[in-house]
């Protein structure tokens, strides 16, 4: 079976199955953290056929704790064992940006990045926010859903100055780091030129 189909399938149980405790926010959250700022390397480790299913969940319990993460949700813990005992927790990740795919389309939610060599003001957030709205006026949305966005902010000091700002599919990038590249690269080709 293909990874894009279990994790869809598995995504879609794990947002009914929240959405019907109510803990569908909470756990989309965390499922973002572990997503966005838990280390690659984990997954890996707790998809080794010779650790157990509490050692994968320890492992996964332990990053999320040393990194600031919090406790593991209780839904969010009791679908991970479900998953682990299937053995699909090899697509443990896929499930969970699957989940968080589905939940912002649920939810009318426009999730963004801005990266920036240096932290960004409430004002410039403000306005990307504004920006995107616009953009998405004629985006269908779910009934009786006002449309938001999250805007993720990363901070990278190799930027030198200007912002690389992506939105589902479109980017933007006026970084400085970007066009000394393009320029370094026109200098290449137009060397090659001549010689």
């Amino acid at each position: 079976m293909y990874i894009g189909i279990i994790a869809s399938r598995y995504a879609k149980a794990l947002y009914e199955y929240t959405e019907g405790r109510g803990s569908a926010e909470q756990v989309y959250r965390q499922c973002m953290y572990i997503v966005f700022r838990l280390p690659r390397g984990i997954f890996s480790e707790m998809s080794a056929p010779v650790i157990s299913a509490d050692q994968k969940l320890l492992i996964l319990k332990t990053a999320l704790a040393r990194t600031g993460g919090g406790e593991l949700h209780g839904d969010l813990e009791h679908f991970i064992r479900l998953v682990i005992a299937r053995h699909r927790d090899r697509h443990l990740i896929y499930i969970l940006v699957s989940f968080a795919k589905a939940y912002r389309d649920r939810n009318a939610i426009f999730h963004a990045t801005l990266k920036t060599p240096f932290e960004p003001s409430e004002q410039f957030k403000e306005s990307l926010c504004r920006l995107v709205l616009d953009g998405c006026s004629g985006v269908p949305l779910p009934e009786g859903k006002t449309p938001k966005v999250e805007i993720e902010v990363t901070v990278d000091p190799s930027l030198i100055g200007g912002f690389v700002f992506v939105v589902n599919d479109h980017r933007v990038d006026t970084s400085i780091s970007a066009q000394l590249n393009k320029l370094r690269k026109a200098f290449e080709i137009n060397n090659k030129r001549i010689v």
